[in-house]
């Protein structure tokens, strides 16, 4: 009976350092769409704004939108990488990508603005080319005030095998991490221009937000410059009507067993 009692106690254990354990990992829903390059970049005086998203943009925006509360943006309409939003100021603290002002040279090269409704270009009438980030290496956002929930566009990713890797920071660890690529892009005859949409909402919050950029070996001359736009920020909603335990209320749950079963050891002796 004491083995008996014994092995229990060490199952227990076990099963309550791992919900322990999984608490520390949050738990995050991902609203993602593609799109092939639109038609503009093959004829870039016909830009007059952005592409009208794609269905599977359109959904994800659209269930994104209805998840959290938006607490601030930076379409880098403002001159600066740098925005403040409620609560708080986002900067870059790491890394150099470059605000860039859309160019017809720019779109002809797969990346342009994706602010909507932009007033016409004061010096010709004509549409408002916009501005926005170029990256060909990896930066990171630090937040004043940690959000637990972020959208972005990418355009142009990959098309010189560049591969993107967005990544979650809560006091300097990690909490989530993932591979986005433009599966819209790499099923079309042309990889030049193609957009993707990626927002996320997390049962955790988070201070800082990594966007890390590999570029393809032995592309250093060559590299692929991903572009982004229409940053935002916000807190996720509560959800309701969930019976899944949280991973920290299990955790508790677990605890509670490996007291109850080390009450029972002690007893036994």
């Amino acid at each position: 009976m004491k083995r008996l009692r014994s092995n229990a106690w060490f199952a227990l254990a076990g099963l309550a350092m791992a919900m322990a354990s999984a608490a520390t990992h949050a738990s995050v829903t991902s609203y993602f769409g593609t799109q092939a390059p639109p038609a503009f970049v093959a004829s870039p005086n016909t830009y007059a704004g952005p592409p009208a998203a794609s269905p599977a943009i359109a959904s994800a925006l659209t269930s994104f939108s209805n998840a959290m509360t938006s607490l601030g943006s930076n379409e880098f309409e403002a001159g600066s990488t740098a925005f403040t939003y409620t609560g708080g100021s986002a900067s870059i603290t790491a890394g150099s990508p470059s605000l860039t002002a859309g160019t017809t040279g720019e779109i002809a090269l797969g990346r342009y603005n994706m602010t909507p409704n932009l007033p016409p270009n004061p010096q010709t009438g004509g549409p408002n080319l916009g501005h926005f980030l170029d990256a060909t290496s990896s930066f990171t956002y630090k937040l004043t005030s940690a959000v637990s929930a972020f959208s972005f566009y990418a355009m142009d990713l990959g098309d010189f095998g560049g591969t993107l890797t967005l990544s979650l920071l809560s006091g300097g660890n990690t909490i989530y991490s993932t591979a986005i690529t433009n599966t819209a892009a790499l099923l079309s005859g042309s990889k030049n221009g193609n957009l993707l949409f990626f927002g996320l909402t997390s049962t955790d919050a988070f201070d800082s937000i990594s966007f890390s950029l590999t570029q393809l070996a032995g592309n250093a001359n060559n590299p692929d410059v991903v572009g982004f736009d229409s940053f935002v920020v916000g807190q996720a909603n509560p959800v309701t009507n969930n019976p899944v335990p949280e991973p920290a209320s299990l955790a508790l749950v677990g605890l509670a067993l490996l007291g109850a079963a080390a009450g029972s050891r002690r007893k036994a002796h």
